[in-house]
C-alpha cells in the first residue's frame, strides 16, 4: 500500500509540476474577483457587481458557491497578491487529495485499487483542469474523499468532506443520491450514514438563508434570474449541452479501455453508435472528419451510459454514472468536460480489469495520459499568448485609459494594466486604448475618433494539433457554445488579440452630409452605418468633429423624425457649450438653426435627441435620422 501511495504521489507531481508556472487562465479570473471581494467583505464574498460580456452582473448569481474564492482570498493574503507558481503549487494538493482518495475508495471494491487510481489520475479533464484555480478539482477532491469515507463507514469525516465539497459546487447535491443508494443497500439502518448525507445540503441551505436575510437576496435567486434572462435553459442550448456531455463521456477514460469493457455489451455499442449518428445529422457546419469524430466519441459515451443504466441495479459504480449524468443534463447548460469530473471515480472503478494484457493496459494508459498532457499544454500555450500580449502592451499604454472585451486569462492580465471591461454601446474617448479578442465575442461600442492598430498577436496551441477551445474548431471542451466535439482537431490560431489607439481626427470639412465619403473620418460616436443611403440613424447621443470656417454665423442640423420615433427634444452642444435646445410637436423633416460666434478651427459637436426607442427585432437604440449638419 505504501508503495502504491508513493507511486501515485510521484505520478501526480510529474503531471502537475511542469505546469505550475502557467498563466492565470479560463474562469480563474472570476474566482480571483470573488477572492478580492472576500478579503474586503468576508461575510458576503459574492455580493458585488462586475462586468461580463458587456453587461454588469451580480456575482451572487455565479454557478458555484464561494468556497474557492475563500481559499484564494487566504492565499492572496498570505502571498501578498497573485503569484502563479505558489498558487498552482497549492492547488496541486487538490489533485493529490483526489487521486489518493480515489485509491482508498477503490480498495473497498477491488483488489486492483492502484489500477483504478491510475485510470482516474490520467482522466484528461483532471489533467487539464488540475492546473487551474477553478472550483472543479477542489470539489472533486472533497467529493471523492467523502465518498471513500462513506463506503468505509467513516461517517463523521464523510460528512465533513461532503460539506467541504458543497462549498465548491452546487452539484454536490446531485452526487448525494449516489451515496444514498449505497447506504440503502449496505447500511440503511445507520442514522450516522443518513446524517452524513445531510451536511452538504444543510450547509448550502444555511448559506442561502444567511445571504437572503443579510443581503436581501439568496444567491440561488440571482442564479435562477440569470438562467431565465440569458436563456441558459433554452431548448437549443440544452441540446448542445447534451451532445457535448455525451462526447466528453466517451473520453472520461481511455477509449481503448472503454471499448474493451464494452466488448461483452455489443448491444450498447450498436445502440450508442446509432443514436450518435442520428444526432450528428442535426449538426451544421462540421466537416466530415469532425462528424465522424463526434459519432465515435458520443457513440462510446452513449454506449457507456446505456450499459450503466442497464446494470445500475446490480452495480453501484454503474448507478453512479447513470444518476450523475442524468443530473448533468438537467443542471448544466454549457456542456463543459469538467462538469463530468464527479463521475470520473465511477468510470475508473468500472474500467478496472477491463483488459488482462498488461501491455495493452499500459498502452491504453499511455495514450490516455498523453492526450491529457497534450490538451493541457495546448491550453498553456494559448494562455501564455495572453500573458505575452499584456506584457508587450504594457509599455505602450503609459497613462492612457485601457478598455477591452477580454474574458478569461486575458481579462486578468489586462486588468493588471488597469484595463476595464467594456460596457455594451459605451463611447470610448480619444486617447484611450481598446484591446479586442476575437474569441471573447464582439461588444458594440463607439469611438470618439479614429482607430490605429498598436499591437496584434495570435494566441495558439503551437505545434500541438489539438485544442480545448478556438475559433472555428467546434471544440466543446470548455463550452458547448463553441461546439460539441470533446476537443478540436487542428493547430491553427485559437484567438487573435488586437490593441487599438483611439485618436481624435483632424477635421477637414465644415459641413457633413451623411452620405459623403468624408463623413466617417469626422464622426466620433452615436451614428449608425448608412448602408449607402444619404442619411444615418442617430442614437440618443451623436458626436463629431468639424472645422469652423472664416465668417461662419450659424450652425445647421438637417434632421428627420420618423413617424414611429418618439423623439421630440433635440439639443446641440459645441465644445461643451449648448447652442440650441428645441422641442418639436410632431414628426417629419426639420432644419434646426442656431447662431454662433466661433473663431476658425476644429470643434467638437455633440447632438442629443430624446426620447429614444428600439424598434421590434432591432437591438439598436434609435432617436432621429440625420441628413447633415455643419456651419454656414
Amino acid at each position: 500500500m505504501r508503495r502504491d501511495v508513493l507511486l501515485l504521489i510521484l505520478l501526480v507531481l510529474a503531471i502537475r509540476l511542469p505546469f505550475v508556472g502557467q498563466p492565470v487562465q479560463g474562469d480563474d479570473a472570476y474566482y480571483l474577483l470573488i477572492a478580492e471581494n472576500a478579503r474586503v467583505d468576508p461575510a458576503h464574498a459574492m455580493q458585488f457587481g462586475f462586468r461580463l460580456q458587456g453587461e454588469t452582473v451580480w456575482a451572487a448569481g455565479h454557478t458555484r458557491p464561494p468556497g474557492d474564492g475563500y481559499v484564494l482570498a487566504a492565499l492572496l493574503t498570505l502571498l501578498g497578491g497573485v503569484r502563479e507558481v505558489p498558487l498552482h503549487l497549492f492547488y496541486t494538493g487538490f489533485s493529490l487529495l483526489a487521486v489518493l482518495a480515489m485509491y482508498w475508495l477503490a480498495r473497498r471494491f477491488t483488489g486492483r485499487a492502484f489500477e483504478a487510481a491510475l485510470i482516474f489520475a490520467a482522466t484528461p479533464a483532471l489533467v487539464v483542469n488540475g492546473g487551474k484555480l477553478e472550483s472543479d478539482v477542489p470539489m472533486l477532491a472533497f467529493w471523492t474523499l467523502g465518498a471513500a469515507c462513506f463506503v468505509h463507514r467513516r461517517y463523521l469525516p464523510a460528512g465533513a468532506s461532503l460539506a467541504a465539497a458543497a462549498t465548491f459546487g452546487y452539484q454536490l447535491v446531485f452526487c448525494l443520491p449516489v451515496l444514498a443508494l449505497w447506504a440503502w443497500r449496505e447500511d440503511r439502518r445507520s442514522p450516522a450514514a443518513w446524517a452524513a448525507l445531510t451536511t452538504g445540503p444543510a450547509l448550502l441551505a444555511s448559506w442561502q438563508l444567511f445571504e437572503r436575510l443579510s443581503a436581501g437576496a439568496a444567491p440561488a435567486e440571482a442564479l435562477a434570474g440569470y438562467a431565465s434572462s440569458y436563456g441558459l435553459l433554452a431548448l437549443e442550448r440544452k441540446w448542445r449541452n447534451l451532445l457535448a456531455l455525451e462526447a466528453h463521456l466517451g473520453w472520461m477514460a481511455s477509449p481503448l479501455l472503454l471499448a474493451a469493457w464494452l466488448r461483452d455489451r455489443r448491444w450498447a455499442l450498436a445502440a450508442g453508435a446509432a443514436l450518435a449518428g442520428a444526432q450528428a445529422l442535426t449538426l451544421e457546419g462540421y466537416s466530415a472528419v469532425e462528424l465522424a469524430f463526434f459519432v465515435a466519441s458520443a457513440g462510446l459515451g452513449l454506449a457507456l451510459l446505456l450499459a450503466c443504466v442497464a446494470e445500475a441495479r446490480r452495480s453501484w459504480p454503474a448507478a453512479w454514472v447513470a444518476v450523475f449524468f442524468a443530473a448533468a443534463i438537467l443542471l448544466f447548460y454549457a456542456g463543459s468536460a469538467r462538469y463530468l469530473l464527479p463521475l470520473a471515480p465511477a468510470v475508473a472503478l468500472l474500467l478496472t480489469g477491463a483488459v488482462s494484457s498488461r501491455a495493452l493496459w499500459f498502452g491504453a494508459m499511455a495514450v490516455q495520459l498523453a492526450l491529457g498532457l497534450a490538451l493541457a499544454e495546448s491550453e498553456r500555450r494559448y494562455d501564455e499568448g495572453y500573458r505575452l500580449f499584456a506584457e508587450r502592451l504594457e509599455p505602450l499604454v503609459g497613462s492612457a485609459r485601457l478598455w477591452s472585451n477580454a474574458e478569461w486569462g486575458l481579462r486578468y492580465y489586462l486588468g493588471r494594466l488597469g484595463g476595464e471591461p467594456l460596457l455594451r454601446d459605451q463611447s470610448v474617448p480619444a486617447g484611450a486604448i481598446v484591446a479586442e479578442s476575437d474569441l471573447a465575442g464582439h461588444i458594440n461600442y463607439g469611438v470618439e475618433g479614429s482607430r490605429q492598430e498598436l499591437l496584434r498577436l495570435e494566441a495558439g496551441p503551437g505545434p500541438i494539433p489539438l485544442r480545448t477551445i478556438g475559433r472555428g474548431s467546434h471544440a466543446g471542451y470548455s463550452s458547448s457554445d463553441f461546439g460539441v466535439l470533446p476537443f478540436g482537431l487542428g493547430g491553427g490560431p485559437i484567438d487573435t488579440v488586437t490593441a487599438w489607439l483611439i485618436g481624435r481626427p483632424d477635421p477637414t470639412v465644415s459641413y457633413l452630409r451623411l452620405g459623403d465619403p468624408a463623413t466617417d473620418a469626422h464622426l466620433l460616436a452615436g451614428f449608425f452605418p448608412s448602408d449607402g443611403a444619404d442619411w444615418r440613424w442617430m442614437g440618443p447621443r451623436g458626436s463629431a468633429v468639424l472645422l469652423v470656417p472664416d465668417g461662419a454665423t450659424r450652425f445647421e442640423l438637417d434632421l428627420h423624425i420618423p413617424d414611429q420615433a418618439p423623439a421630440r427634444h433635440v439639443e446641440v452642444e459645441i465644445d461643451g457649450r449648448i447652442v440650441a435646445s428645441v422641442d418639436y410637436d410632431g414628426t417629419g423633416g426639420r432644419l434646426l438653426e442656431a447662431p454662433v460666434e466661433l473663431p476658425p478651427g476644429p470643434v467638437r459637436i455633440v447632438i442629443r435627441a430624446s426620447p429614444s426607442y428600439s424598434p421590434p427585432g432591432d437591438g439598436r437604440e434609435l432617436a432621429i435620422v440625420v441628413n447633415g449638419f455643419g456651419f454656414r
